[in-house]
């Protein structure tokens, strides 16, 4: 006797879609966020053009932007950060510094 085939039964089983390599499991239609990997070309004594105040470590802070609508992207907040010559150890040096640290006068400028 012939049956019909069950709706649906074109698609492949949830083991069997665990099974095949680099496929998302059943159920789940969310991307996977990538593996970030710490990696620099400097060491950390001398950060190069990163979003960081080189007085009190302060970076950029991570949220979401949601529209009317109610639709959520990621956006960063970034520190307003200043190139400032400035006496470190008796010597100057161009550094880059976030104005709270500027207006604390945690920074002796060079004259």
């Amino acid at each position: 006797m012939l049956r019909k085939p069950k709706i649906g039964a074109h698609r492949a089983a949830p083991a069997e879609i665990d099974a095949r390599a680099g496929s998302l499991r059943a159920g789940c239609g969310r991307r996977k966020r990538p593996v970030t990997i710490e990696f620099s070309y400097h060491d950390k004594e001398n950060p190069s053009m990163a979003k960081v105040c080189e007085i009190c470590g302060k970076g950029p802070r991570f949220g979401n932007r949601i529209s009317h609508a109610h639709n959520v992207t990621p956006r960063r907040w970034n520190v307003n950060l200043q190139n400032v010559r400035a006496v470190i150890n008796g010597a100057t040096k161009r550094i880059r510094v976030c104005t709270s640290c500027l207006r604390n006068g945690k920074v002796q400028k060079a004259a």
